[in-house]
């Protein structure tokens, strides 16, 4: 059976395209052919690991006033990937220069529009770059497991099902710390951005050759 491609969830908006880092040569790593998929076949991605009701950034944008616009844009895209794509260039003359430096930047762009400053506006802002690290993550989850000798793939998938409930529980102590004040939103979401961004950059290490 033909195997059916997923329908972007961004209206053609640019995506995370697949893997950013150049893959290197692995200790215990074979390439696999994956079989065409069947009916009742799912693909094992960091998704699929969440525990919604630990997910503090969830339930912030089951909210109506967050969850509207918490989609990433064209601009919100193109600002990260040639932000990360200029450090990957500068890094082998300035050591300093690596793509962390790029977190937070569409956000902050974000906030910077009219009516940016407001708390509810500044959430959706750090929903909004999430949403994007979060697909870059799953590209680099996914094509890194599909690499990995089946050992070394299901410690994989450990380590990611340790870093969701270690993210889900510092995001949520952060929100309950801040409970008693509306900037408790902007805390939780800033959380999970910062979380989420440098796990995606943290799995693209293993598939990276530049730094």
């Amino acid at each position: 059976m033909a195997r059916r491609h997923r329908q972007p969830r961004h209206g053609g908006l640019p995506r995370p395209s697949g893997v950013l880092f150049e893959r290197a040569p692995y200790r215990r790593i074979r390439r696999r052919h994956r079989q065409p998929s069947r009916p009742g076949d799912t693909v094992m991605t960091a998704h699929r690991f969440a525990l919604p009701s630990l997910c503090v950034l969830a339930v912030l944008l089951a909210s109506p006033a967050v969850g509207q616009e918490s989609d990433y844009t064209e601009e919100d895209a193109m600002a990260l990937q040639s932000c990360i794509e200029a450090a990957r260039d500068l890094a082998s003359d300035e050591p300093d220069v690596t793509p962390d430096r790029c977190i937070g930047i569409a956000s902050a762009a974000c906030q910077e529009a009219p009516g940016g400053s407001s708390t509810v506006a500044i959430a959706t802002c750090n929903a909004r770059e999430t949403a994007w690290w979060d697909e870059l993550l799953n590209a680099h989850y996914q094509s890194l497991e599909e690499t990995l000798e089946p050992d070394l793939a299901e410690t994989l998938r450990e380590a990611e099902r340790a870093w969701i409930a270690f993210r889900d529980a510092d995001c949520g102590f952060a929100y309950e710390f801040w409970a008693e004040g509306t900037i408790r939103t902007v805390v939780a979401t800033s959380c999970q951005l910062q979380h989420t961004a440098r796990r995606a950059l943290t799995l693209g290490t293993y598939l990276d050759t530049g730094y």
